[in-house]
């Protein structure tokens, strides 16, 4: 079946490169990063070192300039393993976008002018190695102060995508309000999209070598038409999910639905293991709290 994400040969190789640094580098990253509560410089030195940390960005922002597609596609195979590092792409990508000057990783906080000069900020991850974070109005103003400047109001719990996590926050003014370049929201609202639908192809392909490996009634499940049934329900949505993130000019209730249909599979994916699905040992339970997150992060900005 032909990608919709990848059509063009360049970016089925760039999705190859994607799927075995996934495979190879962050297999186990999960553990780490709950253990750890934030992303390791690491993490982020080898998605550069991979060429996968700023493929997307152009080239006068000392990106190597693939566009809006070749990032699409480096966050939904990364995000299959590991939607934290597809965040770290997607943060650095779309705070880019704003223009201003900061190297890579990069991260996009969202808040406003608060009326002693300072921000108030609505969301910021708290995790990502940066000295400098770009905090971004929602429309044609931006704002980047250093990490030691924001001061968390409220911390956030513990959900999906570990080493990340939303607060809320303030930054003490005066803070230099300068213009942004534009689509900062779309490249956002998109790459985020995207990871949700590698964070569901992931789950789905957990169940389904569980169910080939499970052996009940005589065969393995997946030789059972109800278990196989479920399987190709799980690659139909799948399917129809990859179509929307294909086009970033999709409408934008098309988008939201990618967000809920991603949560949607991964549950029914920690299903199809029965009760060994919520164990964490087998990896879908973290998948389907990465969707919930990831469908909360879609919806700002």
């Amino acid at each position: 079946m032909t990608d919709p994400l990848a059509t063009a040969p360049e970016l089925a190789d760039l999705g190859a490169v994607a799927t075995a640094f996934a495979q190879d580098r962050l297999g186990a990253a999960r553990g780490s990063l709950e253990q750890a509560g934030v992303v390791g410089p690491e993490m982020v030195d080898a998605l550069g070192r991979a060429g996968l940390l700023d493929v997307g960005i152009a080239e006068e922002h000392g990106g190597q300039g693939g566009g809006l597609p070749a990032a699409l596609v480096v966050v939904e195979r990364l995000a299959r393993v590991c939607p934290t590092a597809a965040m770290v792409v997607v943060h650095t990508h779309a705070a880019a976008r704003i223009g201003q000057t900061a190297e890579p990783p990069r991260s996009l906080a969202f808040g406003s002018a608060a009326p002693d000069g300072g921000a108030a900020v609505t969301r910021v991850d708290l995790g990502l190695p940066v000295e400098a974070v770009h905090i971004w109005d929602g429309g044609n103003r931006a704002a980047l102060v250093a990490r030691d400047a924001i001061v968390v109001t409220e911390a956030p719990g513990r959900t999906g995508l570990p080493g990340l996590g939303a607060a809320t926050a303030s930054v003490a003014g005066p803070v230099d309000w300068r213009p942004a370049a534009g689509e900062v929201g779309r490249w956002w609202r998109w790459g985020i999209a995207a990871a949700a639908l590698g964070a569901a192809a992931g789950a789905a392909a957990h169940a389904r070598s569980y169910g080939a490996q499970r052996h009940q009634f005589g065969g393995p499940l997946t030789a059972l038409p109800a278990y196989a049934a479920r399987l190709d329900a799980l690659a139909a949505s799948l399917a129809t999910m990859a179509r929307v993130v294909a086009d970033p000019d999709a409408p934008e209730l098309a988008r939201r639905r990618v967000l809920d249909d991603a949560v949607a599979v991964t549950l029914a994916a920690v299903q199809l293991y029965g009760g060994y699905g919520y164990l964490r040992e087998y990896g879908v339970e973290g998948l389907a709290r990465d969707a919930i997150s990831l469908r909360a992060a879609g919806l700002t900005g």
